[in-house]
């Protein structure tokens, strides 16, 4: 009797998940930051002035429809000046003072991406805020923050979307208790390039003569403190195909470069791309380099039911009518040198 009832409830959960996957998907285009029903008292600020910085100011980037082949654009119609004025009047009360904080938004950004057995989007967020005294602007601080959110590869879009509105929301709250510093002033000018005044600060940007030596992560490469000696075999004026470590006593042991952010030899920098260490190349005062990156290939068909098998890279795996690929490609791409993550700029052809 358990036999028939476990049964039946299996093939209705089936029938549910297959018809999933059919139905007709109505999603969103509009990101709306989410408004709070959490009072802070005492707030600094309450009226809000916006810096729009970005680079494309109206696409948000770019989101798969129910895992189809077709994208849609991500757009913001209600003003973000508005939007966040709006997070700001939900969370203050008759305690808050009359002062503005202006918001100089940097970058928002979603990417939808696959990465071995996980299908996610990922959230990009950057902004500045500041108090402006008398055409001088003292920062308050810097968010940078992204947020890696897996799902399953028909989960609802909307879900995702609002998941990232809380998270904005969250770090605007969070910066209406927070005072300005008095010891650093920008001009409205300077706000324009904040990303090299943020670059005078590190010795990475700064310094000409780079230290030999292994970085685990880009905080230490960035400040130019190597968490370990170096020793290298095998190198071309491209890539390094054999990396050591160097014991105090001369000892030498081999370290699995997919441990490694970067590594500099003979003061050239490389960078850890795939199983390799790929020459970094300076120019303009940002980092660049040709390395690969994971891409999906336009063949996506429907299984008959949710669960994908992804194979090595490059390669197809079937279950059933499903035929899923990842291909590595060649990237022209940009270290950021607030995170020290990988920006696409162009595929190589």
């Amino acid at each position: 009797m358990k036999f028939i009832f476990y049964y039946f409830t299996s093939i209705f959960l089936i029938g549910c998940s297959t018809s999933h996957l059919t139905r007709s998907y109505k999603e969103p285009k509009d990101f709306k930051i989410s408004t709070t029903k959490n009072i802070v008292d005492n707030s600094l600020y309450s009226q809000i002035s916006l810096i729009d910085s970005r680079e494309d100011k109206k696409s948000l980037g770019l989101l798969r429809i129910g895992g189809r082949e077709k994208l849609i654009e991500l757009v913001t119609e209600t003003p973000f000046k508005n939007q966040i004025q709006e997070v700001i009047d939900s969370a203050i009360n008759e305690t808050a003072t009359n002062d503005t904080i202006v918001f100089q938004l940097r970058n928002i950004q979603f990417i939808e991406h696959i990465d071995f057995f996980k299908f996610g989007c990922s959230f990009h967020l950057r902004f500045s805020t500041y108090k402006k005294i008398n055409s001088i602007y003292y920062p308050i601080t810097t968010i940078d923050t992204t947020t890696d959110i897996n799902r399953s590869l028909f989960y609802s879009k909307r879900k995702l979307i609002r998941k990232a509105g809380i998270t904005f929301q969250q770090n605007i709250i969070n910066n209406l208790t927070k005072a300005y510093n008095k010891n650093i002033a920008y001009s409205l000018e300077n706000l324009s390039n904040i990303d090299s005044i943020e670059k005078s600060l590190m010795p990475l940007y700064t310094d000409k003569i780079l230290k030999d030596g292994i970085y685990l992560t880009y905080q230490s490469f960035k400040n130019k403190i190597p968490d370990k000696s170096v020793y290298v075999e095998e190198v071309d004026d491209e890539e390094i195909y054999k990396l050591f470590e160097k014991g105090t006593t001369n000892n030498f042991k081999k370290v699995r470069i997919k441990k490694v952010y970067a590594i500099v030899w003979n003061g050239k920098a490389y960078i850890s791309n795939f199983r390799r260490l790929i020459l970094l190349k300076k120019s303009d005062n940002n980092y660049f380099f040709i390395g690969k990156a994971l891409s999906q290939t336009q063949d996506w068909r429907y299984s008959k039911s949710p669960i994908f098998e992804i194979g090595e890279i490059g390669d197809f795996s079937e279950t059933e009518k499903t035929k899923v690929a990842l291909t590595r490609k060649l990237y022209h791409q940009q270290i950021d040198h607030l995170n020290g993550r990988f920006i696409r700029l162009e595929l190589v052809k």
